[in-house]
């Protein structure tokens, strides 16, 4: 039995003078990690000790320029050296050391850009701490690692195979940014050079990113800054990089925070904006697929590293208005229920594999992307969940990506006589706009689409 869809889309404070001794600094510790011992609401996970470390650190080594702070510091080193400890030997050296215990995430380590960043300049800060070689080579191997990771159009992976993402470039621009103001390493600098075309290729002609091509657990609408575009720029003297980076500081302001400061560090008045080339389509060698881009309309297709939801998707982005993203269209799931509950319960099946079959053909106006794959329970791929079996379904999404919009369509198929709770497929739009009746389709924003036809148990059209 094949369960069908068929979609047409188209386009319509001053005055620190002195370190203030925290109470048992090294004792929020439990094995050296705030994550696991509980000293914060456990929202997180275990890259939360990366994420406090790094600007910790950081905010040590400028109050250490401060006359009169030695004797404060002399109070810190020893326990601020425990949590480096943890990091270097957890994170750094997990492999190398044979460790069982993956209470840092480090069986990651190296192959998950945006963690490495953050482990590269805590290194760095540890070796002009405290002298030992031992960090500055650690920094080294992940500087390596990071450098082994840059795509052919500048991004870098999300985890393992997954591609880049959205949400990670600016900070992983702003660490490695950071890494070379303290070092000097060249290979750094380099590293951002070659980033150069990763925001004019992603990012719409407002500065405004994506979230269709992450992946499943990274969809959401969060605004670019000007961070990662203007160190680029700086860099390079891209005027592309430029144009997105002041697209986003009009809307968005230069910000208040650490990011701002190191932002500042790398600005050049001599680099002139270039607005980035319109009315073009092309394979994007970050996510293995079409993406387009042509007056307002703005779309992309993915075959992605598995863990995939959707393959495609699409967004009206316009200059003209104070928030530029008016109507876009996040992702077409189909989904096999198991007993749980909800849209994208971890016991339901709703992604794609490691072993999905992919091809891509693209030409001047006009692309296609097909995909068929064995639908999986909910994973984190290429990070340390269990491996996810094939399953008795076949899925097959085949997607006509171009200038005047998408078509697709997309099949379910039981490989074997089964009974589940329900079978069905969402199509999630945004951001935050409510969906219109139109005639025999629907609007969001300045987005229409059209169900053709389907015969799935159920359908769900939600924005988010």
């Amino acid at each position: 039995m094949s369960f069908v869809l068929f979609l047409f889309f188209f386009q319509a404070e001053d005055g620190i003078r002195d370190l203030v001794r925290s109470r048992g600094l090294g004792d929020v510790y439990k094995r050296q990690s705030w994550f696991y011992s509980r000293k914060w609401e456990q929202v997180a996970d275990p890259n939360s000790d990366r994420f406090a470390l790094g600007p910790l650190m950081d905010a040590i080594w400028w109050l250490k320029k401060v006359p009169g702070t030695e004797t404060s510091w002399e109070s810190w080193k020893a326990p601020l050296q425990e949590m480096v400890e943890f990091q270097y030997t957890r994170w750094g050296r997990y492999s190398e050391l044979g460790y069982q215990n993956n209470e840092a995430w480090g069986s990651s380590a190296g192959m998950y850009p945006n963690q490495d960043v953050f482990h590269l300049t805590e290194m760095a800060l540890a070796y002009e701490f405290y002298g030992e070689d031992k960090y500055l080579e650690s920094a080294h191997r992940t500087l390596a690692a990071l450098r082994a990771h840059l795509l052919p159009d500048g991004g870098l992976n999300y985890i393992g195979p997954e591609t880049e993402i959205p949400c990670y470039p600016d900070l992983n621009v702003r660490w490695i940014a950071r890494y070379y103001t303290l070092t000097d390493d060249e290979r750094a600098r380099d590293l951002l050079a070659k980033t150069v075309a990763y925001y004019p290729l992603t990012y719409s002609n407002e500065g405004r990113p994506e979230y269709y091509t992450d992946c499943w657990w990274k969809h959401y609408w969060a605004d670019s800054s000007p961070y990662g575009p203007e160190i680029v720029a700086g860099v390079t003297g891209d005027g592309q990089n430029k144009y997105l980076a002041d697209r986003a500081m009009e809307r968005n302001g230069i910000g208040s925070d650490d990011m701002a400061v190191y932002t500042g560090m790398f600005y050049r008045g001599d680099v002139t904006a270039e607005k980035p080339a319109d009315n073009w389509l092309k394979l994007d060698r970050n996510i293995g697929g079409p993406r387009g881009a042509f007056g307002t309309w703005h779309f992309a297709g993915t075959v992605g590293g598995g863990a995939r939801d959707t393959f495609v998707g699409g967004m009206i982005s316009d200059l003209q208005r104070s928030q530029p993203l008016y109507g876009a269209f996040l992702a077409a799931n189909i989904e096999v229920a198991l007993g749980g509950s909800g849209a994208r319960d971890r016991t339901h099946l709703f992604l794609s594999g490691p072993d999905d079959q992919t091809s891509v053909a693209i030409a001047r106006e006009a692309s296609v992307l097909a995909a068929r794959y064995s639908p999986r329970k909910g994973c984190i791929n290429g990070n340390f969940s269990p491996q996810v079996a094939p399953t008795p379904w076949e899925a097959t999404q085949v997607w006509l990506l171009s200038r005047w919009g998408l078509l697709g369509l997309v099949e379910l198929e039981a490989k074997e006589t089964q009974t589940v709770p329900y079978l069905g497929g969402e199509l999630r739009f945004g951001p935050e706009l409510p969906l219109k009746a139109e005639g025999d389709g629907f609007r969001c924003g300045d987005l229409t689409a059209r169900v053709m036809e389907h015969n799935f148990a159920t359908l769900s059209l939600i924005h988010i």
